[in-house]
């Protein structure tokens, strides 16, 4: 372990769960099938894997809006210890409730704060 797990790695579950939302991540799988009867690679038939979560969305701010990002995005916060190992990755996307409206937010750029492992995970989202 690092020092940044001993000192953060116990620190993101609790608050975001605290102060979160409950929200659904869903992977979806990115790795192309191979055939090896055609020697070929299809798209992939997987299921996409949903994984419930506590999420803290955020507003984002004037200086984060570069590349990908617009300030009509949103941020969100997700602790790493709800997806594993797992990194958000730009295939994936967010379901949660806000103002009794399902959000549907498709991830644009994915960033994870790390030390040996994830530790938490912001990721930049636009709503669908």
């Amino acid at each position: 372990m690092s020092l940044v797990d001993d000192i953060f790695g116990d620190l993101p579950g609790p608050l975001i769960d605290e102060w979160g939302i409950p929200g659904v991540y869903v992977k979806k799988p990115l790795e192309p099938e191979y055939d090896p009867d055609l020697g070929t690679f299809a798209a992939t038939t997987a299921p996409d894997a949903r994984v419930n979560v506590s999420i803290l969305p955020l507003q984002i701010q004037p200086e984060e809006a570069k590349g990908e990002v617009q300030l009509t995005d949103v941020k969100i916060l997700i602790a790493a210890e709800k997806l594993g190992d797992y990194y958000p990755k730009v295939a994936d996307w967010i379901e949660y409730s806000q103002a009794g409206v399902t959000r549907v937010a498709k991830i644009v750029a994915p960033t994870s704060y790390r030390g040996t492992g994830p530790i938490l995970h912001a990721v930049f989202a636009r709503l669908t």
